[in-house]
């Protein structure tokens, strides 16, 4: 279906081509992205669910060899040999890891809506009586704190993917010579 789209030159109405006399006849920025956006929606259409799909592959496989990767640095560092075929055994933790990132990306997210809601908040409050000295002082206030509490929610995560990816695997199965 995308090649026909593509070898077509675009037909359906899916051509992009921007038409710099319309787009001057505008009279806001709005209007100019809505005329864009418009000229731009079959395209769109298409392109999303593309990247959309290899972005989600991209995840997957990162995920994957993620767990062998710390296995093989793992064993590597016990036995003193590496061994390339580890990197692609993670087969066993994908699930575990797929949850956590997907999770600590949900925390991420979560974590950063204070900030937003506190900068639409303080956007609105402007809009009516002006940036004065103690809202951007308020604001600096809270983008601080909120910066803080951020970096130690970030030094927790980071740990999350080496904690699901040797979990199960070398403290079940850890070195024999332990004394």
């Amino acid at each position: 279906l995308l090649l026909a789209f593509l070898e077509s030159g675009g037909s359906a109405g899916a051509q992009f081509n921007l038409d710099a006399d319309e787009l001057g006849r505008a009279r806001n920025l709005e209007e100019v992205v809505r005329r864009v956006f418009e000229q731009m929606r079959p395209w769109l259409l298409i392109v999303v669910p593309i990247a959309l799909c290899i972005g989600i592959g991209f995840f997957a496989l990162s995920s994957w060899i993620e767990v062998g990767f710390a296995r093989a640095v793992e064993s590597g560092l016990r036995t003193g040999r590496d061994e390339i075929g580890k990197v692609f055994s993670g087969g066993d933790r994908f699930g575990a890891m797929l949850l956590a990132r997907f999770l600590a990306g949900l925390i991420q997210f979560a974590g950063a809506l204070p900030l937003v809601g506190a900068a639409i908040g303080v956007a609105l409050l402007a809009r009516g009586s002006g940036w004065g000295p103690a809202l951007v002082l308020g604001l600096l206030l809270f983008a601080l704190l909120w910066f803080v509490l951020m970096f130690y929610v970030g030094l927790g995560l980071y740990l999350v993917n080496p904690i699901v990816a040797l979990e199960g695997w070398v403290f079940t199965r850890g070195p024999s010579t332990q004394t």
